[in-house]
């Protein structure tokens, strides 16, 4: 069967342009599609990460509060009672900060381990403070683990 040559000519450019169409409308569709997905996942670990440094800044502080002999030396009372480890108010803050967003973007065991560290037992007294040590250890490898910042 002789198809004629202007049916050729017709059929092959409605393909050509209906090719075109289709990839000037689902390719930047597509595309974009992909960039979001992509910029969600990468701000979810930048906020994630945040939290992590929050986290690692919380701690340190509270830890250079608690060897702070001029600030543990001169703890103030409060209705007769002192807190176990005195600390700067910037201090507390930071640390009721990092518990929030640890708890927000970590797994509830993740922000068990961090509540465990904020709770040991650091003083004068326990050094070399092991147990304060460990957990602190603890809640920072969970972190970077679910980051996939460390491999074990």
């Amino acid at each position: 069967m002789n198809v004629p040559v202007w049916m050729t000519i017709l059929v092959a450019g409605v393909s050509g342009l209906a090719s075109a169409m289709l990839t000037a409308i689902l390719s930047p569709l597509l595309t974009s599609r992909l960039q979001l997905r992509n910029w969600r996942r990468q701000r979810v670990f930048e906020l994630k990460y945040e939290a992590f440094q929050s986290a690692i800044d919380a701690i340190t502080a509270y830890a250079a509060d608690a060897m702070d002999a001029g600030l543990q030396s001169n703890k103030p009372k409060y209705g007769g009672l002192t807190r176990a480890v005195e600390m700067r108010p910037e201090t507390a803050a930071k640390m009721d900060s990092a518990r929030g967003l640890v708890s927000a973007f970590f797994s509830e065991q993740t922000y068990q381990f961090y509540d465990e560290a904020i709770r040991a037992n650091i003083s004068f007294e326990t050094i070399p403070n092991t147990d304060f040590e460990a957990a602190k250890n603890r809640a920072f490898a969970a972190m970077a683990q679910e980051l996939g910042l460390r491999v074990q």
